[in-house]
C-alpha cells in the first residue's frame, strides 16, 4: 500500500515563488534567473514530499503560471502562433498578459471546475496544426535528474484538455482526433526517459456526460499506441458516475477517485467488481479544505475496502491536487497559542502526514486506539471554539418570506430611484477598484466607488470586523497566474459587528455630494473564498453570512448611501458539476443572496456585481434576484454573453463590461462605442449602465484613466445621438 500524491502547492512555504514571477513580469528578472530559482523551488518541494512519506511524487505539476497554460503550450493550443523569438518563458508570460502592440492577445481565464482557482483557457480554431512544444516539461524533467525519489509524470488528460479548450472552428471530436497521436508520441517519449507511471488528470469525467461522449473517451484511450508507461487516470471534485463501470474498462492500469466529493464511488466499489489487476487510488483526505481528517475513521473505511480489492493494489491519496491549500501550518505562529484552531488545521504537508499516519496504522506500526484518543482531545478543543451566537441563531429562526422580497415592484422602485439619483441616460459607473487618481467629476463618470478595497482586501476587512473568522499569516494559495490570496478560516457563528464611524458615512453621502456607491461583499463569495467550518451544513454557514451582510447593507443605507453594490465575484464557485444537483444548489444561493439584499427601502438602488461569474450557470436565476442593476464582465466575450441574454426576461438594468479585460493597449472610443451599440441589440438604452472590465492590480494609473476617458467619450457621443443631437 503506497502513498500517491496527486499534486502539491506551487506557492512555496512562505509564498516565495510567485513574487519572483511578478518580478520577472515587471522586467526585474531574466528568464534564466527565474528558471534557476524555479529549479530550487521544485527540488525543495520534491524533498519535502519525500520526507513526508510520499511513495510516488508528481512531476510536471509545478508551473511558472498555470498547468493548463503549460498543457496548451505543450500541444500548441494557443490564441495565436508564437514566433519563437521570445523563448518559451517570455512567450508564456505574454499569453497571460498580452502586450501593448496587440501582437499577442492574453488568454481568457476561467474557473477550474468551479473551484476558486482560475486557469488560462486553451484555444483552437480548427485549422492551426497541433504539435509538441516540450520546453517546459523537459525543463522540469531535467531538474529531477539524479534525485533518488520515485516520480510519476502528471499531465492533464486528453478528454479534459479538449473539454476546457475554446473551440472556434471544428469540433471536440476533431480536436481529440488531432490530440491522440500527440499524446501517444509524448507518452512513448516518457517511457524512453524511464518513467514507469503517468497520471492523466481527467476531472472532466465527472461532469454530465452522454453515452456518445463516453464512447468517444473510450476510442481516445484505445487510440493511445506504442510502448507506453503505465497510466493512472485521476478524477476529482465529483464522482464519474453513472459511468464508473464503463471507465473502469479503459485500457489503463489504475484509477484515482475523490472519495470526499464523490462518496458514491465507495458504494460502487462494494457492489460492483472493480478490476482486481488495476491500482485503485483512494482520495481520502480533503484537498480543498483545511480541517484535519479523522485518521481513525479512514482506517475503518480502508479495512472494509480490503475485502473488495487487494490491499497491495490500493493507493492512499488526497482527494485532488493539494495546490488548493497552503503549504504548512508550521508557519502560523500566531495560531500556535490557540490549540483548538492550530491542532485541527491540516494544510498540504499535514494532509500528507495524515496519509503517512494512516499507512502506519494499516501496517500495524501505530496503535489505532492511541490515534483515537488524540483525535478525541483535538475535536473537543475545536468544539469549544465553535461558538454558538444566540443572537445570530434567533435572527435566522425569525426569517420568513418577507426577508427575501423587496417592498415594491422593480417598476415602482425605478421611478422612486430616478427622482433621487437624477442620473442621465446610460449612466457611467465604476464597478471594480481601479488604480486611478481623480474624482468622479474629473473623470467624467456619473457614479464612483466609496473606497479602494479590492475583493480580497474587503474580505480581510470582514475577518477583522466580524466574529467567527480567524486569519492566517502565511496561508497563501494560488488564485490565478502570479496572483495569490490568503483565505480566512471560519470556525464559529458569523456575526456582523459595525466599527465604522457614523460621521464618515454622513459626510460621504451628504445632500448634493457626488453620487458614490457603497460596497459590500456578498455572502456567497465570502463563504466560497474562505475555508469554512465543517461541524454544521454549508447552507447554514452561508445563511449566517447572508444575515450579517444584510446588517451591513442596512447600516450603509441608514448612513445615506443612495446606491449599494453587493459584490459576488465568486457566486458560481463551488457550484455542483452535476446538473441534477444544480437547481437546488442555485435556489439556495439565490435565496441567501436575497436575504442579504432585500432589506433596503425602495429609494435605495441595489446593484449586484458578479464580475467573472459563469453567466450560463446563473442565467435562469438572475431575473429572480430582485436587484435594480446587475453587472458582469464581458469584454472580449461580449457577443457570447449578450447572446445568452436573448430570450431571458430581465426587468432590472444591466451593466455588461464594454471594455475588454487585460488588454495592454487602451481601446479607442470608437471600439467602446461599437460595444455599446452591440448591447442595444439585447438591452434597451434605458436599462443599460456603462462600466469597464478593468482587472484589479493589473493596470497602471495611466491605463485606468485612459480607459475611463475613452468610455466617457464614447458614451457622450451615443447620448447625443439618442437625444437627436449631432
Amino acid at each position: 500500500m503506497k502513498i500517491w500524491n496527486i499534486g502539491y502547492p506551487r506557492v512555496g512555504q512562505e509564498n516565495e515563488w510567485f513574487p519572483a514571477v511578478r518580478s520577472f513580469e515587471q522586467g526585474h528578472l531574466t528568464d534564466e534567473a527565474l528558471l534557476e530559482f524555479g529549479k530550487k523551488v521544485v527540488i525543495d518541494r520534491w524533498q519535502i514530499q519525500h520526507e513526508l512519506g510520499v511513495d510516488s511524487i508528481p512531476l510536471n505539476d509545478f508551473s511558472l503560471w498555470d498547468p493548463v497554460l503549460d498543457t496548451a503550450w505543450l500541444f500548441n493550443l494557443l490564441p495565436q502562433a508564437m514566433d519563437g523569438g521570445e523563448g518559451w518563458v517570455r512567450s508564456q508570460m505574454l499569453l497571460t498578459r498580452g502586450n501593448a502592440d496587440k501582437k499577442y492577445r492574453a488568454m481568457s481565464r476561467l474557473n477550474w471546475f468551479r473551484t476558486p482557482y482560475q486557469f488560462f483557457q486553451p484555444e483552437w480554431d480548427g485549422k492551426a496544426s497541433l504539435r509538441l512544444n516540450r520546453e517546459k516539461i523537459d525543463w522540469e524533467i531535467k531538474c529531477h535528474k539524479g534525485l533518488p525519489y520515485q516520480f510519476h509524470i502528471s499531465l492533464i488528460g486528453p478528454w479534459t484538455l479538449a473539454y476546457l479548450t475554446k473551440i472556434q472552428g471544428g469540433t471536440r471530436s476533431e480536436l481529440l482526433k488531432a490530440l491522440t497521436p500527440l499524446y501517444s508520441e509524448l507518452l512513448r517519449d516518457l517511457k524512453k526517459k524511464g518513467f514507469e507511471w503517468v497520471q492523466l488528470e481527467e476531472p472532466a469525467f465527472c461532469v454530465d456526460l452522454q453515452k456518445d461522449e463516453v464512447k468517444t473517451i473510450s476510442s481516445v484511450y484505445d487510440g493511445l499506441k506504442g510502448p507506453l508507461p503505465k497510466i493512472l487516470i485521476s478524477t476529482f471534485y465529483e464522482s464519474p458516475d453513472p459511468w464508473l463501470t464503463e471507465f473502469s474498462q479503459l485500457p489503463v492500469q489504475g484509477f484515482h477517485y475523490d472519495l470526499v466529493s464523490g462518496p458514491a464511488v465507495l458504494s460502487w466499489i462494494k457492489t460492483r467488481s472493480f478490476p482486481k489487476d488495476k491500482l485503485l487510488g483512494l482520495g481520502l483526505v480533503n484537498a480543498t479544505n483545511v480541517w484535519a481528517a479523522s485518521v481513525a475513521s479512514l482506517y475503518k473505511q480502508i479495512e472494509i475496502l480490503k475485502g473488495f480489492h487487494p490491499a497491495a493494489k490500493l493507493l492512499l491519496s488526497p482527494s485532488a491536487s493539494l495546490f488548493h491549500l497552503p503549504v504548512t501550518k508550521k508557519c502560523e505562529k500566531g495560531l500556535e497559542d490557540n490549540s483548538g484552531v492550530f491542532g485541527n488545521l491540516s494544510f498540504a504537508n499535514e494532509r500528507l502526514e495524515e496519509l503517512a499516519l494512516l499507512k502506519q496504522v494499516l501496517l500495524g506500526n501505530v496503535s489505532l486506539s492511541e490515534v483515537e484518543k488524540i483525535e478525541a482531545i483535538r475535536r473537543d478543543k475545536l468544539a469549544s471554539l465553535q461558538k454558538r451566537v444566540d443572537s445570530v441563531r434567533n435572527q435566522i429562526n425569525r426569517l420568513d418570506l418577507t426577508y427575501r422580497k423587496r417592498g415594491s415592484s422593480l417598476a415602482k422602485r425605478s421611478k422612486t430611484q430616478a427622482k433621487r439619483l437624477g442620473l442621465p441616460r446610460l449612466p457611467i459607473t465604476l464597478c471594480q477598484v481601479l488604480s486611478v487618481d481623480g474624482s468622479a467629476k474629473e473623470l467624467g463618470t456619473d457614479v464612483t466607488l466609496s473606497d479602494s478595497l479590492n475583493y480580497e482586501q474587503r474580505l480581510q476587512e470582514y475577518t477583522e470586523r466580524w466574529s467567527g473568522f480567524f486569519s492566517t499569516q502565511s496561508g497563501w494559495v494560488q488564485k490565478s497566474g502570479s496572483n495569490c490570496v490568503k483565505p480566512p478560516l471560519i470556525c464559529s457563528d458569523l456575526e456582523w459587528k459595525d466599527k465604522s464611524k457614523e460621521e464618515q458615512g454622513r459626510m460621504l453621502w451628504a445632500p448634493g455630494a457626488p453620487l458614490i456607491k457603497a460596497i459590500a461583499l456578498g455572502p456567497v463569495s465570502i463563504i466560497n473564498q474562505s475555508f469554512i467550518r465543517q461541524d454544521i451544513p454549508r447552507e447554514q454557514v452561508v445563511l449566517q453570512a447572508a444575515v450579517a451582510v444584510r446588517s451591513e447593507v442596512k447600516a450603509l443605507e441608514t448612513r445615506g448611501a443612495p446606491i449599494i453594490q453587493v459584490d459576488e465575484p465568486a457566486i458560481t464557485e463551488g457550484v455542483p458539476l452535476k446538473k441534477q444537483k444544480l437547481s437546488v444548489f442555485l435556489k439556495h444561493q439565490m435565496d441567501n443572496l436575497k436575504v442579504a439584499t432585500c432589506g433596503v427601502k425602495d429609494e435605495t438602488s441595489l446593484h449586484l456585481n458578479m464580475d467573472n461569474a459563469e453567466i450560463p450557470v446563473l442565467i435562469e436565476w438572475l431575473p429572480k434576484s430582485d436587484v435594480d442593476v446587475v453587472y458582469f464582465s464581458a469584454g472580449s466575450q461580449l457577443n457570447e454573453k449578450l447572446q445568452l441574454l436573448k430570450g431571458t426576461s430581465f426587468e432590472c438594468a444591466l451593466g455588461p463590461g464594454v471594455v475588454g479585460q487585460r488588454d495592454e493597449s487602451i481601446p479607442t472610443d470608437k471600439d467602446i462605442e461599437m460595444n455599446i451599440r452591440k448591447c442595444f441589440e439585447v438591452i434597451p438604452p434605458d436599462k443599460l449602465w456603462i462600466c469597464a472590465d478593468v482587472p484589479v492590480r493589473e493596470v497602471s494609473n495611466e491605463y485606468a484613466r485612459g480607459v475611463i476617458q475613452k468610455m466617457v467619450l464614447a458614451t457622450d457621443r451615443i447620448r447625443r445621438l439618442l437625444s437627436g443631437k449631432p
